[in-house]
């Protein structure tokens, strides 16, 4: 398992959408605009060790989705890719 990171010009590509929670949660939010993306909770996406029961969990879970794929040149560290252990 690796983490792959990917340049933040993604966002701008065509058919980008921004999920401020996990896009298959109930209640979650989306859309293809930058009022979508201000809705994503940065600060929760980037938090570590949390449990289902922490009230961020749900926000941690937002989500950038490319429609087709992420052309490689988007792909900061495609050479030497991040292990998630």
């Amino acid at each position: 398992l690796v983490l792959l990171k990917i340049k933040v010009d993604v966002a701008a590509l065509k058919d980008t959408r921004f999920s401020d929670k996990n896009a298959t949660s109930n209640g979650h939010k989306q859309g293809p605009t930058l009022e979508d993306l201000k809705r994503v909770n940065i600060a929760a996406t980037r938090m570590r060790n949390l449990r289902k029961d922490d009230s961020y969990f749900a926000h941690h879970q937002a989500e950038v989705m490319v429609k087709r794929h992420i052309p490689i040149e988007y792909i900061i560290n495609i050479d030497n890719p991040d292990r998630i252990l």
